[in-house]
């Protein structure tokens, strides 16, 4: 067969390429074959890496690949073993690597591939040995990172409740600090360690001297494990804006933590957590928000609160039952009106047309205001569509709304009442029933320019539920 058209044949590269293969397509046609769909290398084959081969790997810039058996973990192996280090990195003018595999054996291979040009990284992976491995091998050689997120979670299981939930989410043993190599990436911009890495004390001083970090999400203790023995030095964090924490337990490590670390030009925060063992303990969160230093700064709130499941001091691994959650929990909201996005997700929401009233007062700048119940709890209390008149009298920029909204509600709006809402979707949240003939109607007229109303439908027979969607 004459070479140059068994060239011409394979898959052209680009510099942005969503698998290697068409790269290891370019090795001697002797050494490799696609069967059934899959590169694999015939035998053990000895690699010449040709100048078409070189050539061609320096015009790749983003890879963003998701393993999908396209190639047996042997050959990725040994092909990337067999790369002469006298070469420098397989892709030197990589900008931007996405990598997404749950094999053990080839996650430590990254390393042979990205150079000093590398801006943006990311790993998905089971396995965080592994990757805490990669990140000490490639953050010390690329020194323009300025995106880093990696997604590594454990697959060993935590005893207790909800341990099918927990052993995979949340971290689990001791780990190789990372602060040394977190305080040389000088360039970082973005950073996401989820779920599985949890942060040291030492970790997140390296984070408070990046001097251009301005997003980061990331695990916390509940037991103080992250919390830093003394305060971050003044001007720590002196870029962060958006910060994202989450842990399996909502007590005062949190806001013991956002004190202590010193982040007090915060824009947007986002708090995810497994359980709230106290009414008490989402009333003092808020209320460190409604006091921090950063309270007039923050236009973005985002909490989500997976259970209310009261514990027992005295055994605090044990749920001693559900609590509802109230508007005494949700005051400290009335004193933080910069928010011009609020989101919270709970279950066993009460709330009332008194507070509605004052939230809707309260946050006169907001543009997305979503309170409600998980899609998959239905033990809740609906608000009366009446109750969020308020919100169009006195929120003249808000574009999206979302509560639980009875859909049986008998008080109608009076015959004269006009509304000046400029509310364009709506999300009425958890329904037993298609929407009543009343809804639809009243919700046109509460909110006459709304274009889309989301809900979800739910079959207590079937325990499922299905999302609906109606475009006005």
């Amino acid at each position: 067969m004459d070479p140059e058209s068994t060239e011409s044949s394979l898959d052209p590269i680009s510099d942005s390429m969503r698998t290697l293969i068409p790269l290891f397509e370019r090795l001697p046609r002797t050494m490799w074959r696609i069967e059934q769909g899959r590169f694999m290398l015939l035998d053990s084959p000895d690699l010449t890496f040709s100048a078409t081969f070189i050539s061609s790997a320096k015009q790749i810039k983003v890879l963003k690949w998701c393993f999908n058996g396209d190639i047996t973990a042997a050959a990725l192996w040994y092909i990337l073993q067999r790369w002469p280090p006298q070469n420098g990195p397989l892709l030197p003018e990589l900008r931007e690597l996405e990598w997404v595999d749950e094999r053990a054996e080839t996650i430590p291979l990254i390393s042979k591939l990205p150079g000093s040009r590398l801006q943006r990284f990311s790993l998905a992976t089971s396995h965080i040995e592994q990757a805490e491995g990669v990140l000490r091998k490639v953050l010390p050689m690329c020194p323009q990172l300025e995106f880093l997120s990696v997604w590594a979670h454990s697959s060993r299981i935590i005893p207790g409740k909800r341990k099918d939930f927990l052993g995979s989410i949340f971290p689990v043993g001791k780990r190789t600090d990372l602060s040394s190599i977190l305080r040389a990436t000088m360039s970082l911009r973005v950073l996401s360690l989820m779920p599985g890495i949890l942060l040291s004390p030492e970790e997140v001083l390296a984070l408070a001297v990046l001097p251009h970090l301005t997003e980061a999400s990331f695990f916390v203790g509940s037991d103080g494990s992250s919390i830093p023995r003394d305060p971050v030095a003044p001007g720590g964090f002196p870029a962060l804006k958006k910060l994202a924490l989450y842990s399996d337990t909502l007590t005062e490590h949190i806001p013991i933590f956002l004190d202590q670390a010193g982040v007090i030009h915060l824009s947007e925060i986002i708090l995810g957590v497994c359980n709230c063992p106290s009414p008490d303990s989402l009333h003092k969160f808020f209320d460190f928000l409604a006091h921090s230093p950063f309270n007039h700064a923050l236009i973005k709130l985002k909490v989500d609160v997976l259970g209310n499941e009261q514990t027992d001091p005295a055994h605090a691994s044990e749920p001693v039952g559900e609590f509802t959650i109230t508007p005494r929990q949700l005051e400290p909201l009335l004193r933080m009106g910069s928010l011009s996005c609020l989101e919270i997700g709970v279950n066993h929401l009460q709330l009332d047309a008194s507070f509605l009233k004052c939230l809707a007062l309260s946050l006169s700048h907001i543009q997305r205001l979503v309170i409600m119940h998980h899609r998959n709890h239905v033990d809740c209390k609906f608000v009366p569509l009446t109750d969020l008149v308020p919100f169009t009298e006195h929120c003249p920029d808000l574009r999206y709304i979302g509560f639980d909204v009875d859909k049986e509600t008998e008080n109608e709006l009076g015959e004269t009442w006009k509304s000046n809402s400029r509310v364009e979707c709506i999300d009425c949240g958890i329904h037993n029933t298609q929407m009543s003939e009343f809804m639809l109607p009243n919700l046109s007229r509460l909110f006459p320019m709304v274009k889309k109303v989301d809900w979800v439908v739910w079959k207590p027979e079937s325990c499922a539920s299905r999302p609906g969607i109606c475009h006005l």
